[in-house]
Parts: structure tokens; C-alpha cells; sequence
């Protein structure tokens, strides 16, 4: 028995001995909001507490004490200087130091992070995040996102949507109406803001931004003030949108038994590009083309109808088909569930899938490597089959098999929108008018 407890005794030591030891971070505050000392405390207890899982945390107090007994300042330099953070780092012990200022604009509370090595005196990509909100209790509890992002929670990572700046629509083309431009926008944002995969900065955000930072109008900023803009507004992303067509045209034809009738065919073209903010890689982009012909449209549907309500509907389903088209760059639609025969896909209505889309289903398999460089340069993948969406909710569909063996649609298979062309209708046995 006696060994037993020594062998556990000694494996208990090894363990400790072998485990290593945590990271030692101090919280740095830079109180530019001119918060109240209650406030601060408030803030930076919440911060150490969700560091203390996974680090070993220099208290606020003990840290003031370090930075005053040896003459540092934060706000002048510690940070940004590598010999001042590195005297410091060996001073204190402290192997990481979280930086992070409190600001204010106008009703919003800001506060920016960034994680710096005091050897070093480096910040890594992924070493920096934000969080904002609209009052300072919504920006303690949203203090957990920013510090998820980076990596600093022990045991869980929150994921957020990433944050997304709809700028205004620019407009090149001809005769396009600001108004309809400006409604365009505005119901993009709602759709993308729907289908969950961005959250969206209020475009009345935008405006108080521009104004109070004293920029020029949107419509006459360059790109480099977009980047401004959307760091100012701690948005991950920006969309531009540029808009070169939006027409109704009315179209007439002539036949012998039907006379003259018309019909309308409704464009809307565009390009469009979301770009990140923190390093200004574009995620997703396209050339966009839309068209609308009136002989879809129910008769029953459209018989009261004006030419503001073709704009309307024009714009309704062209944003729908916009949405679809950036959501398959940058949230792709995926398996979600196999049970037997019926396939659950990870979008819905709000991601403007209709029933009868029709989606090929892919695995990804080997890693295609460069013959010279030998870099990594993408993954090969094999489609398995295609399904057909049977059943719509808000953010699932339900699909059935029309090729391929349900057995190799596996959780987690990508699937890309098919677009279907008609059958060539046979011509009828006497003109028709459209």
C-alpha cells in the first residue's frame, strides 16, 4: 500500500514539475473616456478575472504601484517604447502586458485592446480587437467577445459575427435615381444583417462618425478614408457597393392576333467588394448582374401596379440574389445533418434560399501544395452529389438526394448554389403575346 501512495506521491510531484508555468500579464488602462475611479475598477476587475483562468494576473493595484515606484507612464510611451517595455518586463516579471484604452464618441464607449510582448515589444496580428457599445454596462458585458477573439479566455473562445460597415452606395451609371441607390443600401444591410453572418453598424453610426471626426461626405470619400471610417466605427469589415445600373425598361411587341403588348425587363448591375479592416485583405468581391422580366410576376400580383412598385420589387429580389451571392464567398453553405434520404443545409430563407434551389455537395480532401514554392496553395475537393431544398426555415433547409449516396454526405460538406438554365420551351402552335 505504502508504494502505491509513494508512486501517486511521486507522480503527483513529476506532474507539477512538468506542468508549465502560466504566463504572467498585467492590465494596462488608458481612461481616455475619463471614466470614474468606480467605473475603472469596475472594468478592469471583469478583465483580470477572465484572465486569471488561463495567466498569471499582476492586480490593477500592484501594477499602479510597480509603475509608480519605478516612473513609468503608460500614456507616454511604455507601451510604444521597446527599451522602456522591456525594463519594465524584467522589473516586474511580466511576460505580457494588455493594453487597453477607454474611449468615447458622441453616446458610444469604445475599448480597444492590444496584447504586447514586453521582450519583444511586438503586438501579433491576432493580438489586437475591440469592443464597443452604447452605454458602459453594455460594454463590460461585450468585454468577453473582444478577449475571445484574441485568444485570452481559458477553456472557451467566443466567436462573434464579425462587425460589419455598409457604406453608402456609390453610383457611376447613368439615371440611377439617389433615392433608389440609397434604398438599395439600406435593404442590403437589413438582408445581410438578417441572415446572422455580420452584425451591422447602424448607418446613423456612420453619419455621426464622418461628422464628428470632421471627414468629407461619403460620397466623396476615397478608399483611404473608408479604412478610417471603419476603424473609427471598430467595424472588422467594410462592403463597398458600386452601383452602374438600375432601369426598368418597357419592351413592346406586335402579332397579328394579339396586337400590341408590352412587358418590362428590370436590370440592376453592380460590383461589389468586402474588405478587412485590420489588414485590408479582400474577403469576398463579384461583378454583379441582375434582371427581372414582368412575365415572371403573377398577373393577379402585379395588376395595380406602378413603376415606383417594379423598382420596389426590383430591388427586393436583386438584394435577396446579392445576399445568396456574398454569402457563398463568405459564409458558405454546409451540411448540417444527414438523416437518411433528407439533408439539413446550414441557411435558410433569411439567406435567401427558395424551395427548389439546387446545391452540389463537395468534400474537401488532399492539400494541393506548389510545385516550386511548395507553399500550401489550396485543397482539392470532390463533388459527391447534388440535393434539392424541399423545406425552408429562418436559417435551415431541408434538402433531398437527386444524386450521389446519402452515405457520403458527411457534416461539414460545403455546398455551392447550382444555377439551373430551363429547358428550351417548344415554340407555340400560334404567336403569344408576352
Amino acid at each position: 500500500m505504502w508504494k502505491t501512495f509513494l508512486f501517486l506521491g511521486i507522480f503527483a510531484v513529476c506532474a507539477g514539475l512538468g506542468a508549465a508555468p502560466k504566463e504572467k500579464i498585467a492590465v494596462a488602462a488608458d481612461n481616455r473616456a475619463k471614466l470614474s475611479e468606480d467605473e475603472m475598477q469596475t472594468l478592469t476587475g471583469r478583465i483580470e478575472a477572465k484572465l486569471n483562468g488561463k495567466y498569471n494576473v499582476v492586480t490593477r493595484s500592484a501594477l499602479e504601484a510597480i509603475l509608480r515606484e519605478n516612473q513609468f507612464q503608460t500614456e507616454s510611451g511604455l507601451v510604444d517604447n521597446r527599451g522602456t517595455l522591456a525594463r519594465f518586463g524584467k522589473i516586474s516579471g511580466v511576460n505580457l502586458l494588455l493594453h487597453c484604452t477607454i474611449g468615447k464618441l458622441g453616446n458610444k464607449y469604445t475599448a480597444s485592446f492590444q496584447l504586447v510582448n514586453c521582450s519583444t515589444g511586438e503586438v501579433a496580428p491576432e493580438g489586437k480587437a475591440v469592443a464597443d457599445a452604447g452605454s458602459f454596462p453594455q460594454l463590460v458585458a461585450r468585454l468577453d467577445i473582444a478577449l475571445g477573439k484574441m485568444g485570452l479566455l481559458a477553456g472557451e473562445q467566443k466567436s462573434a459575427a464579425p462587425r460589419l460597415a455598409v457604406l453608402p452606395v456609390k453610383v457611376t451609371g447613368k439615371n440611377i435615381p439617389a433615392a433608389d441607390a440609397a434604398a438599395f443600401g439600406v435593404k442590403l444591410a437589413g438582408s445581410l444583417r438578417k441572415s446572422g453572418a455580420f452584425e451591422l453598424l447602424e448607418r446613423a453610426d456612420l453619419d455621426k462618425i464622418v461628422r464628428e471626426s470632421e471627414m468629407v461626405d461619403f460620397s466623396l470619400a476615397d478608399s483611404g478614408q473608408y479604412a478610417k471610417i471603419a476603424q473609427l466605427s471598430v467595424a472588422d469589415e467594410i462592403l463597398v457597393l458600386n452601383l452602374r445600373r438600375l432601369e426598368n425598361n418597357r419592351i413592346a411587341s406586335a402579332t397579328q392576333i394579339a396586337g400590341t403588348s408590352s412587358r418590362i425587363v428590370s436590370s440592376v448591375q453592380a460590383d461589389f467588394k468586402i474588405l478587412e479592416v485590420k489588414t485590408g485583405k479582400v474577403t469576398a468581391s463579384g461583378d454583379f448582374k441582375f434582371t427581372m422580366r414582368s412575365t415572371e410576376i403573377p398577373a393577379s400580383e402585379k395588376r395595380d401596379w406602378t413603376a415606383a412598385d417594379y423598382t420596389n420589387a426590383l430591388l427586393d429580389r436583386a438584394v435577396a440574389a446579392l445576399t445568396g451571392e456574398i454569402l457563398e464567398q463568405v459564409d458558405p453553405v454546409l451540411v448540417a445533418g444527414v438523416d437518411g434520404g433528407r439533408i439539413y443545409l446550414t441557411r435558410g430563407s433569411l439567406g435567401g434560399v427558395k424551395p427548389g434551389d439546387v446545391y452540389q455537395v463537395y468534400v474537401k480532401s488532399a492539400a494541393l501544395v506548389h510545385p516550386v514554392t511548395k507553399k500550401v496553395i489550396g485543397q482539392a475537393e470532390k463533388m459527391v452529389g447534388s440535393v434539392r431544398v424541399t423545406g425552408i426555415q429562418p436559417e435551415l433547409s431541408t434538402a433531398s438526394v437527386i444524386s450521389g449516396k446519402a452515405a457520403d454526405f458527411t457534416v461539414g460538406a460545403f455546398c455551392r448554389r447550382q444555377t439551373e438554365t430551363p429547358a428550351a420551351a417548344p415554340p407555340p402552335a400560334y404567336p403569344m403575346a408576352q
